[in-house]
């Protein structure tokens, strides 16, 4: 309905059902049977990251942007706004913020304002990079796709998709936009609302799939990072900074996912990083038992022992 009600006329609305087994199909039909700017494309499960690349193949408009289904744009004039701004300017991307619109309790338990909210102004034109290095410094870069207004032209022309099979995938397609953006603007207002819901994808159960996700794009970030030019120095350590990032939740999951890992034979490559990182089944586990006969042992053999904070 936000689509809808948006005041930008000359655009398209491209809407993929992904295999879906609700009714979400025949409702994109009945808002395309009455709005010619929607569009309905109907396919075999192929996973978020495939689907939204099919999206950038199948557009025609002059910007792209992507709405995650459960989410809505902030006014019905924001699409207008934002393809304005980018238009006049002439930009590559257009970033821009979202305000988040918790569900039932989930704000207790997944509280997110301090990775979406920004405190700081980003004025001006410059290299994406630039704007990813000012972002970073501040703790205030987020990786999310759906918070930018992306020329497809230049988009075609960079060669930049969405890695397929994976989740977390907006992670390497957002950090590779900043990285090749020549001319790229930030507007700070919040033209997106992000539904932080239960039962989605993000929210559920941490799975195998999603840390092993989490280790593929540290491995692309890691091949990004090799070939930056080594005279940037702060865009260097930006980017080993967000590394860590990406390292940490991968091994925070690790330790808290409700499934094991699957009995097949992983790339040479990827076994490798998870043996390093100490992920997977090469996690070293504690062992409750073993350290408390230490701490046993330790006190049997001595003559005394004070305890501080106890």
């Amino acid at each position: 309905a936000s689509l809808e009600s948006q005041s930008l006329k000359d655009c398209e609305f491209l809407c993929i059902d992904d295999g879906s087994e609700d009714h979400s199909g025949a409702i994109v039909q009945e808002f395309a049977n009455r709005d010619l700017r929607f569009r309905l494309m109907r396919q075999k499960n192929k996973g978020l990251a495939s689907t939204r690349n099919v999206g950038i193949n199948l557009a025609k408009g002059e910007y792209v942007a992507f709405l995650d289904s459960d989410d809505y744009y902030t006014g019905e004039d924001a699409l207008e706004r934002l393809y304005k701004k980018a238009k006049s300017e002439g930009l590559d991307i257009l970033s821009f913020e979202t305000e988040l619109k918790y569900e039932k309790h989930m704000k207790e338990t997944n509280d997110k304002d301090s990775y979406y909210y920004k405190k700081y102004f980003y004025g001006g034109i410059r290299k994406g990079q630039d704007f990813f290095v000012d972002m970073m410094s501040r703790g205030e870069y987020c990786d999310s796709a759906c918070f930018l207004l992306i020329k497809r032209e230049w988009l075609s022309e960079s060669g930049i998709l969405f890695y397929p099979g994976i989740l977390y995938e907006d992670a390497l397609f957002s950090l590779q936009c900043f990285l090749k953006a020549e001319r790229m603007a930030h507007l700070s207002e919040r033209l997106y609302t992000y539904r932080v819901r239960e039962k989605s994808i993000m929210t559920t159960q941490i799975t195998w799939e999603k840390v092993y996700s989490r280790v593929i794009v540290y491995r692309e970030i890691l091949r990004l990072l090799m070939i930056t030019k080594k005279e940037e120095n702060l865009l260097e350590k930006s980017m080993a900074d967000y590394l860590v990032m990406v390292f940490e939740h991968a091994r925070w999951m690790d330790e808290f996912r409700v499934d094991g890992q699957p009995d097949v034979e992983l790339p040479p490559l990827n076994d490798l990083l998870l043996r390093s990182l100490e992920m997977g089944k090469y996690r070293q586990e504690v062992n409750e038992k073993v350290i408390l006969a230490g701490l046993e042992k330790i006190a049997s053999d001595s003559e005394g022992i004070i305890l501080y904070g106890a």
